[in-house]
C-alpha cells in the first residue's frame, strides 16, 4: 500500500529544484525569484539603477536567437545611461549544455552585450560579458 502524500509534503517534491536552488522573495517585489543568486544580482542591479548607471531595468524580456526564433529570456534587460545601450543580464549558477548552446547562438545573434553574472565565497561578481558578433541590435 502507498502513503498518500500531504500537499505540503508534495508542494515540496514538486518545487524541488535540481540544482539545490531556493525560491527567494525582495522586499517591494511581488513576484519572487527562482534563486538566492538570481535575487541577489537583480537587487544588485537595482541599486546600479537608482545610482544612475542603468536604466530601464525589466525581469524576463524574451529574446529571439537565430532566424529560426529560438527563445531566450535573460534574466533581467536594461540600458546603460551612459551609452544608451540596451544588454541583458544572466545570473547563472551551474552552467548546462543547454546554456552553452545559449551562449553560442548570443554569440552569433544576440541583440546586444549579456552580462552573465556568477557568486563565489566573497559575493556575486560580473564572470563574462558576451558580445555578439555584430556588436549590436540585429532588429
Amino acid at each position: 500500500m502507498t502513503k498518500r502524500l500531504t500537499r505540503d509534503e508534495w508542494m515540496l517534491l514538486k518545487r524541488a529544484n535540481k540544482f539545490g536552488a531556493k525560491r527567494t522573495r525582495l522586499a517591494g517585489e511581488e513576484k519572487s525569484f527562482p534563486s538566492k543568486l538570481e535575487a541577489k544580482v537583480y537587487a544588485y542591479c537595482k541599486m546600479r539603477e537608482q545610482l544612475g548607471q542603468i536604466e530601464g531595468l525589466v525581469r524576463y524580456a524574451s529574446v529571439s536567437l537565430s532566424a529560426a526564433g529560438i527563445k531566450y529570456k535573460p534574466d533581467a534587460r536594461a540600458i546603460y545611461s551612459d551609452t544608451k545601450q540596451e544588454f541583458w543580464i544572466e545570473a547563472k549558477g551551474a552552467v548546462t549544455e543547454r546554456f552553452r548552446m545559449i551562449i553560442k547562438l548570443w554569440k552569433a545573434f544576440g541583440p546586444g552585450p549579456l552580462e552573465i553574472w556568477k557568486e563565489n565565497r566573497r559575493g556575486i561578481y560580473l564572470a563574462d560579458t558576451v558580445i555578439p558578433k555584430n556588436g549590436t541590435n540585429n532588429d
